[in-house]
């Protein structure tokens, strides 16, 4: 909250705070790949899972991770995502990216780190 993400750790966090405004856009990318806070606020991805919660499934939160652009930064990001997910005891986890290119390389690192703890991604 009010504080830029980008040396922030991964963090979790209630799926209604995302939908209340948590993820505040400040990203500066080409004009195709900006996601607005609007974006954030109404992910679709969270709407379908908060939406089938209790019924279909049980969704025990959103980890929000940044992009890193240094191989080290993207390491210690996913080692901790990885951690949290596995703390959390889940089945499986849903990962949404935001941008293309260089955060592609914190998309797969993270599906790896998670699925060597046994998770599904």
């Amino acid at each position: 909250y009010g504080v830029d993400a980008k040396k922030t750790i991964s963090t979790l966090i209630y799926p209604t705070e995302v939908m209340d405004g948590a993820i505040v856009s400040g990203n500066c990318v080409s004009a195709c790949d900006k996601n607005t806070t609007y974006h954030h606020v109404n992910n679709p991805v969270i709407h379908d899972l908060f939406e089938k919660h209790g019924k279909e499934l049980n969704f025990v939160g959103v980890i929000i991770t940044n992009e890193n652009v240094y191989l080290a930064d993207k390491e210690r990001s996913s080692n901790w995502s990885a951690k949290l997910t596995e703390f959390l005891g889940v089945d499986g986890v849903i990962i949404n990216e935001e941008g293309f290119g260089n955060p592609d390389t914190d998309l797969i690192m993270n599906c790896k780190k998670i699925e060597e703890k046994g998770i599904k991604t």
